[in-house]
Order: C-alpha cells, then structure tokens, then sequence
C-alpha cells in the first residue's frame, strides 16, 4: 500500500465517522468514486474504530409505557386506557388502582366481595400482549404460584379469563416497600437487616424446592411489610419463571434463543446469554447476591450508567467478564465522596470493617462468574451468613490463586500477549516513593518531616526487597535484588530502578505472587504504618500501581482509594501528591476499561499538577501524556495531538532530547499519527525514537524492540515486506535473547514473522514460524490460552491457502472451540474462526455442516452488528455461495430459492 493511498482511507475514514450513519454508505460510494476495493477497505476500518452498528439492548419482558407517555405517568395513568378495566368488575374483583406495570401484564388494587371480602393484587395480560407465547407464560406465573405456600412468597388466590379472553389471577395484596427502600427509611441493624435478607433466601429455597426459578429477583419484587409490628419480606412477581421439573401448562413455554429475560444489573452471566438454555436455581443465587451487595453498600455491584445507556455488547461483557469491586471497598469508595450527591445516597447500617472477610466472601461467591462457584442453593447461602451472625467461621472464602491467574489472563490478552513485565513494577510498587513529586512535597511540609518520610519509606523497600523469596527464585536474580536492596539503602533512586529494569518479571513463580509477596506487604504496610498516615498512603499508592500493572485491577481498588483517601484528608485535594493519587485512579479506571471516568480524573490530574508544580514537573508531564492516552482510545485524536506535542517540548527543555520520557512520548505520537494515516511523519518519528533507544539503551532492550516492532507493522502496512520483515526478525532475536524461546513475547514475534510471510506467499516459512509458535503455547502457557488459540486459526488459514483444506478443519475447529470459552460466542475472534471453519467446509463439499454452522455465522453477526454491518453482509453472502456450490453438486429447487433468497439479502446491504 502507498503512503498516498493510506492516507486517503484515513481521510474518508475520519470524514465518513462525521456523516450522520444514515447517509454514509452513499457517502463512502461517493468518496472513493467507483473503486470498491478502496470502499471495502474504508467499511472494515469503519467496523473497527466505530462501534455505532452495536444494537441497543432490549429486554423482552421490561418495556417502557407506550411513545407518549413519560414514566412518570406510568401508575398514574386513566383506567380507561385499558378496555377490561374500564368496565371497572372483572369477575368477583372491583377494580381500584394501577399499582404498577411490567413487561407483559397490569397490576390494579381489586377489591373482592364473594365468597370473602379482602383486597387483593389483580394482574391481567396487556391489551395486544396476548400472543400465544406470551398467555403461555402468563398463565405459567398464576400456576407457579398456586404451587407455592410460604409465608415470604405472596398467596395466589384465584385466576380466570376477561370477557375479551385475558388472562387475569388474583393474588396476595402486599402493601410494603422494596427491601432496599425499607432499610433506607428504617434504619434497621446489621443484625435485622441480614435478618430479613435471611427470611428472602427461605422463601427463594422453598420456590426452588417447588421447581421454580423467579429469574427476576430484585428489590422491586422482594417488598417488606410489618405483621404484628415486626418487618416480614414477600417475594412476589414470579412473571418470568421457569419450570425445572413439570410442565405449569399446557401451553408452549420457551424463552426463544436471542431474547433476554430479566433485568440487567441483577442478571447472571449465562442468563446474559443469549443462545443459552440451561438456566438453573443458580441464576436466582446470583440476583440473591446483587440483592446483598445492594443491602450491604447502598450501590449495586455495577455503574448503572452502563445499563442504561450502554451497548449490548457492552452490558453483556460487563455482566460476563467485570469483576465488581468487593462491597467493604464499594462501601468506603462510597462513604470517601464529599458530593453533596453521594452523600444523599440510601441508608446503609454497615461500616466497611463490618464487611471484609466474612460479608465480601459471601457476596463475591453469590456473584462469582462460573455458577459452579457460587453456592449450590438459598439455603446454602442462608447459612452461612447464620455463620456469621454466630460468629462461626464461614464456608465461603477467596478464589484460589490458580483460578484468579486464570481470570487475569482471560481479562488481559493484551498483557499476555505483548510480553516481559519486569520486576521493576513490583519493587517500585513497594517502594512508592514518588520520586518525581519529593521537592514539591518538601515545599508543602518541613523538610526534616520530608526527610523522616523518605528514611521510613525506604528501609521499608529494603527489608521488603530482601524479603522476597518465592518458588523457581534462581542465583540470577537474587543478585539482582540484592544490588536493588543496596541501592534503597543507598537512597540512589536512579541506581535502584537501573537494576529493577533489568531483572524479567517472568524470573518469579507468578502464581505466588500475590499470595507470597503483594499481600504479606500490604499487611506490612496496613500494621506498621498505622500511625504514619503519609507515608502508609505513599505505600498503598505503589503497591496499587503494581497491582494494576498486574492486572489485578480488583485487589488494586482498596489501597488506590484509601491512599487517595489518607492524601487528601493529609494535604488537602490541590497537593501535588494527591494529584498523583488522582492520576493514578485515572489509570486504574483505563486499565480496566472504564475510559470516560478514565478520561476525566486523568484530566483532573494534570490540570491540578500544571497549575501547582507546572510543566517541568515529571508527574505532570506524565499525566498529560496519560491524558493523551485515553483520549486515543476515546477516539478523540485531533485533542490527543497537541497535549503530546506539548509534553515532548517540555521534556525536551526539562529533561533533554534523549530523555527516555521525550522518547516515550515521541512514540505514542507517532502511534497516533499512524492511526491518522499520517505515515511520512509517522515514520519520521518512529526511526528517530528507535535510533535514540539503540543507542542508549542497546538493540535487544525491551523498550527498543518495542518501537521496531511499530515500525515493523508500519512498513507492513505500505507493503515494504522486505523492510518489515527484517525488523521483525530483529525483533525476535531480541526477545529469544531477553525472555528465552518458550515466552509469549518470542510467540508473540513468530506470529508477527508468520503473518508477513503468509501474506507474501512464502507458505513454507509461514508454517515454520507459526506451527513453532503452537508448539510453545500448547506446551507452555496451555491450550486455552489466547496466544495458542491464535496459533490454531492462523495455521488454519494456512492449510487453505495450500489447498490442505482436510488439515485446515480440525485446526479451526480448536481455534473456535477455545475462542467461544474465552471470548464468548458472539465475539469476533469466535466469529473469525467460525466463518474460516465453514469456509473450509464448503472447500471440502460437506454441505449440510457447512450450513448449520454458516446460518449461526449469520444469525450471530446480525444480532451482534446488525443489518447494515459489513460484518453481516460477509456472512450473508458466504451463504450465497455455499448454496451456488450445493446446488451445482445437486440441483434443486429448494437450493435455487436459498441461493436467490441469499443474494437478493447480501445485495441488498450496503
């Protein structure tokens, strides 16, 4: 590709994202002026960089009143708009009031005078909601019911039809508050309030006893009322349950593949997806939890922005692969704001220390993402918070290591796959001394106190540092933190991180890490700095960068806010060192995902450092670089550019040219200008960074191999094969030299140096680099992980282009496999493999299977991306041929109507 021509897809790019998405398919036609390869080239990178073809997400059975009607309106609104309450009799009831409105069906306050006077809860199906599918599950709710007689589940009393042929049944009228609302008004004990959380599990035990999911807990449908003056919940709407072991009707009673039932910040991850069909009492253990975490801290586990207004691919992600933070750190984050609207937020009895351990244990392992782990039943989970109430120890308890190290690797391929983290990270971590912000520090306190902080934070790091003694620790690098221990002796900071750079992170067993090292050292920190609050929060600040570094973004919350915490009750919020903790909650929010909060503390941060300690300060020109960063990410490049600009001019007056943070800085830009298609300057860039990096660092050090490799996938892109691939074949030595051949940086590199030569035709090496590249990963980092996946889609590919289409199955096969377990089915590395694979079934004439697996293909993208996605169309017309194919093997009628059908659909998307 020319450096013309890539700019000019930058520039249609850029200009199309700005045309409303209605009119930019006509627009990309326009631009590109009839050449459709350059068209199909801006729609890919279109697909990438926006994320506009996302479909909202609607839930079945949560509808919002009818266009016209605001939601305040909603138990309000004239009984005359429904034509079977107008008549104001239904049967035996004389209706009241609206009460509320769901998904599918109408409460109203009834009023019944034969054969007993009482008040009762009268629902009926929705006018026009009377689908078969949806009576169906309609008159499955009145029969779970009736099943059911448990003081904590409403009664169902009686049922019938309208006279238009509506279902209706009349229930247990409960005149209470949701549960969470009650205990705001309340202010019941921690002792009362696990008490009615308590009564809530006995009443879902017994509901799971009769074979009934709810599918639906939350504290709208959990209401507590008083009985004999004492504060009793009921469980009512079992709307959307589903029966385990009999048929409740002799109707069809399916939730269909695709549609979702529930409410999404109290859904499960597997009622989150949507192909799944094996919902069990599990899912209400889940919800349980979300219940309890609500109880417990006032918030749900989750933003609820996020549901509100984000993707469906992004609320099923977060329901899937977040982690929430535990309720004792989601309690004091809470109780840390200043707002005046944080500080209007409900009630809540507990204290964090009132949590940790035996509260977080039982609500983590309610919410835990495998079902297997959570508890097996209400009943289950019901006593062990009677445990605790005993003061008994409880059943629940944190993930072990080799699951949590699991976890982390699924959530942080990026990290897993880019190579060497040094040891550095996790010294520095334990240091924290905040090296660039002392001089402004000594400004703002006296100097001997200064001084005092700096002697206690450092013998810290050094008895830390010598501490270290963990599983597979070698001669080589116990000298290594030796030398780094003397240095902290020392006070040489410079000298200090010069070692720690050396030493490869990968030198530790990482599975002891956090039990052996990150966990003793903030119980270190926690006891012998409890009357030191600056330098404890100097401590806790390091130690939760390293954990993010880490990935351990969960473990990383707790000290990055009580650090952020102790700084600003010490100095104040405009003191340079709580900027630094600002910024650093800035990057703890970007590693994991959470860029607009992201974007704003970071923003914070640098202007709060600009204005206090100004541009030549090193955490200032850090956290704009930061900043930078994030608004990449956003999208925002034109608003990255200048701050980057910015900092590389006053790194270069502060610091110098060669400095590595002008050099670092210098790098992101020109990934910037790469990204802008701007690839003359880029270039520049990159071959000056390089050129400065060998020279002071040397050829094979990390952070020179770094920008080859960027350089590498520059000329790439312009077709300089020649060029790349020598860059990458330095970059690979380099990395057999650092990290060893069995290291995902070295697979990393042979898969860079197998898709170059795949590209270029030259199969044979293409083979030799990537069948090595799985042989390392299957052997050393195992058959799930991301990079082995890679290697068994990548070989597969290969097989198809040399026509090894037999060999070429099995491979995707195991690409797909793995990707589904790791990513999830509708991701698009599953989606990848899973159009490869029926590629290469068509190849091989095995039709039947070809088509099942393409029409998933399609149904997937299309509930994925949508209709007007290339991503669909792709599938589309893959079905178009494999149909073309079938019936030039074996002519039919039925086959020529699909093969019509196909390509009128395929044709007919932009």
């Amino acid at each position: 590709m020319s450096s013309d021509r890539a700019k000019r897809i930058a520039t249609i790019v850029d200009e199309a994202l700005a045309v409303p998405e209605g009119e930019r398919a006509s627009y990309i036609a326009s631009a590109c002026d009839g050449d459709e390869q350059l068209a199909a080239e801006v729609a890919d990178l279109i697909s990438y960089r926006s994320k506009a073809d996302d479909p909202e997400f609607v839930l079945a059975e949560t509808r919002l009143p009818s266009p016209g009607v605001p939601v305040s309106q909603m138990a309000t609104a004239d009984l005359n708009d429904d034509p079977a309450a107008s008549r104001r009799a239904i049967g035996p009831y004389r209706v009241v009031r609206v009460l509320g409105e769901g998904g599918m069906g109408i409460v109203y306050e009834a009023e019944q005078s034969v054969p007993v006077r009482r008040s009762v809860a009268l629902k009926i199906i929705k006018p026009g909601m009377d689908s078969r599918a949806i009576i169906a599950r309609f008159e499955a709710e009145r029969q779970a019911l009736a099943m059911m007689d448990h003081p904590g589940v409403a009664k169902v009393f009686d049922g019938g039809t309208t006279d238009d042929g509506r279902p209706y049944f009349a229930m247990e009228l409960v005149r209470g508050d949701p549960i969470t609302d009650h205990c705001a008004k309340n202010a019941p004990s921690p002792e009362e309030t696990l008490g009615l959380f308590l009564a809530v599990c006995d009443a879902v035990q017994h509901a799971h006893a009769k074979g009934v999911i709810h599918r639906d807990l939350k504290p709208s449908n959990i209401l507590v009322s008083y009985t004999d003056g004492k504060a009793a919940p009921k469980v009512i709407d079992f709307g959307i349950a589903k029966a385990l072991h009999q048929r409740l009707t002799e109707n069809t009673l399916v939730t269909a593949i695709g549609q979702f039932i529930g409410t999404p910040e109290y859904m499960s991850p597997e009622q989150a997806d949507p192909t799944a069909q094996d919902i069990d009492t599990r899912t209400d253990i889940y919800a349980l939890g979300v219940v309890l975490y609500e109880i417990l801290t006032g918030q749900r586990p989750f933003d609820t922005e996020t549901f509100r207004s984000g993707s469906f691919v992004e609320i099923q992600r977060v329901i899937r692969e977040v982690d929430p933070p535990k309720p004792s750190t989601r309690l004091e984050r809470r109780l840390g704001e200043t707002s005046s609207e944080s500080q209007s937020n409900n009630f809540c009895p507990f204290a964090p220390r009132q949590l940790k351990q035996d509260l977080d244990w039982i609500t983590i392992k309610c919410l835990a993402k495998s079902r297997e782990r959570r508890y097996q039943t209400a009943a289950a989970l019901a006593d062990d918070i009677r445990r605790h109430l005993n003061n008994e120890p409880v059943l629940a308890g944190p993930p072990s290591t080799t699951y949590r190290l699991g976890k982390l690797m699924r959530r942080n391929r990026a990290m897993f796959t880019a190579g060497t983290v040094v040891l550095a990270t996790l010294i520095v971590g334990l240091a924290g001394t905040s090296y660039g912000l002392i001089a402004a520090d000594r400004r703002a306190t006296e100097a001997s106190e200064a001084r005092e902080e700096l002697e206690l934070v450092a013998e810290f790091q050094a008895s830390q540092i010598r501490a270290i003694e963990v599983p597979g620790m070698g001669d080589r690098l116990r000298a290594s933190l030796e030398e780094a221990a003397r240095a902290a002796d020392d006070r040489d900071p410079d000298l200090f991180l010069q070692t720690l750079a050396t030493i490869n992170f990968t030198d530790i067993a990482l599975r002891s890490l956090e039990s052996d090292v990150l966990e003793p050292s903030q119980r270190a920190i926690m006891e012998e700095f409890e009357d030191r609050p600056r330098v404890q929060a100097r401590l806790l600040q390091s130690l939760a960068q390293t954990r993010r570094e880490l990935g351990l973004y969960e473990s990383a919350i707790e000290p990055q806010e009580r650090a952020l915490t102790l700084r600003r009750a010490e100095f104040g919020p405009g003191h340079p060192l709580t900027l630094e903790s600002v910024m650093q909650q800035g990057q703890l929010f970007r590693a994991m995902g959470e860029l607009t909060r992201a974007e704003e503390q970071l923003r914070r941060a640098a202007d709060g450092l600009l204005e206090t300690v100004g541009p030549a300060n090193r955490e200032t020109l850090n956290a704009m670089n930061s900043h930078a960063l994030v608004l990449s990410s956003l999208g925002r490049l034109d608003e990255a550019e200048p701050i980057y600009r910015s900092v590389i001019e006053h790194c270069e007056d502060s610091f110098g040219p060669d400095d590595e943070g002008t050099l670092s800085t210098q790098n992101n830009l020109a990934s910037l200008l790469h990204s802008q298609g701007k690839l003359d300057e880029a270039e520049q860039l990159y071959k000056l960074v390089l050129e400065k990096r060998t020279r002071l660092l040397g050829h094979d050090h990390a952070l020179t191999l770094l920008v080859l490799n960027n350089l590498a996938f520059l000329y790439f892109e312009l077709e300089q094969f020649d060029d790349a691939e020598s860059m990458f074949l330095r970059a690979l030595d380099g990395a057999r030299q650092n990290s060893g051949s069995a290291h995902s940086e070295t697979v990393a590199c042979l898969a860079n140096l197998g898709g170059l030569t795949w590209r270029t035709g030259a199969y044979e090496r293409a083979d030799q680099y990537w069948s090595e590249a799985l042989s390392i990963t299957s052997t050393e980092l195992g058959a799930d992980h991301p990079l082995t996946l890679d290697a068994h889609h990548n070989l597969g590919l290969l097989r198809i282009s040399q026509e090894r289409q037999e060999e070429a199955v099995p491979l995707f096969e195991a690409a797909l496999d793995g990707r589904r377990s790791v990513f999830g089915p509708d991701s698009s590395p599953a989606l990848s493999s899973l159009s490869k694979l029926v590629h290469a079934l068509i190849e091989l004439s095995q039709f039947s299977r070809a088509e099942s697996l393409a029409l998933e293909n399609e149904r997937l993208r299309r509930e994925t991306f949508g209709t007007e996605s290339r991503y669909w169309t792709t599938a589309a017309t893959q079905l178009t041929k494999l149909y073309k194919r079938w019936n030039e093997s074996a002519p039919s009628p039925e086959l020529e109507l699909k093969v019509a059908r196909w390509s009128e659909t395929a044709g007919s998307s932009p």
